[in-house]
């Protein structure tokens, strides 16, 4: 396999579609963040509703139980995510930090599973790569030469040698 350098175009577009994979992923765990955040000064004030004799069997309610539960996710949403979806070593560090490597492969079978996302397609050595748009997907015929981005934490993305977005591009 020879070896090829992305476009601004290219890489710009590989980038894009990696941060748009990760957005419900931070949207959540910065919603957990934020109130855990917010929990926390209220962790030290208990609520008692022992005041009024006639309610005084109720239970007594704590903010430190909303707190532990927002920080039990929070510890879930980071082990699922960490060096995953974010943080070091995660597809979009290894992108940014330019940590890939690119080169030319042919193009050998479609994912079976088609018009549902994420788009794959497999080289002769039997290596999936996921697409970085549907259109890179759709004209990705067996025999198709494509660029093969294989990232420093082992994942792998396709994109067209040409903007499949552009319909004379394939004809050049």
């Amino acid at each position: 396999m020879a070896t090829v350098s992305l476009t601004e175009e290219q890489y710009e577009k590989t980038r894009k579609f990696i941060q748009e994979q990760r957005g419900t992923f931070m949207v959540a765990f910065y919603f957990f963040l934020g109130a855990t955040l917010l929990l926390l000064p209220l962790a030290a004030i208990e609520v008692q509703l022992d005041l009024d004799p006639v309610h005084s069997g109720r239970r007594r309610y704590s903010a430190a139980g909303y707190l532990l539960g927002a920080a039990l996710m929070l510890i879930v949403l980071l082990i699922r995510g960490l060096g995953r979806i974010f943080g070091p070593r995660s597809d979009y560090d290894c992108i940014r930090r330019s940590e890939y490597g690119c080169q030319y492969f042919t193009v050998k079978s479609k994912d079976a599973n088609k018009n549902k996302h994420p788009y794959f397609v497999t080289d002769a050595q039997g290596f999936d790569y996921i697409c970085v748009s549907f259109l890179d997907y759709k004209y990705a015929e067996p025999g198709t030469e494509m660029i093969g981005i294989t990232l420093g934490n082992g994942k792998r993305y396709a994109i067209q040698c040409y903007d499949a977005a552009d319909p004379y591009a394939r004809l050049q």
